[in-house]
């Protein structure tokens, strides 16, 4: 009776461990920013200067390596900044939720130790052939990617704060 008590503990204590380290692993999978622009453990402050979110399609990404193979890309950064991403399904392709996005919809940006809120107000489709250019104007930001359903096309979002 005596070992099968001790055994039965035994099991309730590991059982125990594995639910307390599920716990802290996710809590140490949080990110929290805010709006002072203080980073918690899960970014580098010094390494990530550029971090984009939109809550709308789950994106939470620091932005460390300028290569669209590799990360979101800022193509260009003076009064408009443009960033861009892959679509579809490989594991750089950030942006593969991007299509979800509609007019009005919110885009957190901080870039140069502030943080930017900007809105979605203008979408376009791109052939891939064509040369984009765009009005360098204050508080924009364009978001660039792949038509995830049209290989010749792109999309253009257009950014304001």
């Amino acid at each position: 009776m005596l070992k099968n008590l001790v055994n039965g503990s035994l099991i309730l204590l590991i059982i125990g461990f594995i639910l307390i380290a599920i716990y802290v692993q996710k809590k140490e999978d949080q990110i929290v920013i805010d709006a002072t622009y203080n980073l918690s453990d899960s970014y580098d402050e010094v390494k990530c200067q550029n971090i984009l979110i939109i809550s709308k399609i789950n994106l939470n990404k620091c932005m460390n390596i300028n290569d669209v193979d590799k990360d979101i890309a800022i193509l260009y950064d003076s009064e408009t900044i443009v960033l861009a991403s892959h679509s579809g399904n490989a594991n750089n392709a950030y942006f593969k939720n991007l299509y979800k996005l509609i007019k009005g919809d919110e885009v957190i940006f901080y870039h140069q130790n502030s943080k930017n809120i900007y809105r979605v107000v203008d979408i376009k489709t791109k052939l891939k052939s064509d040369q984009l250019s765009f009005a360098n104007k204050n508080n924009q930001l364009i978001l660039i990617t792949c038509s995830y359903t049209k290989k010749d096309e792109q999309l253009v979002y257009y950014l304001e704060k």
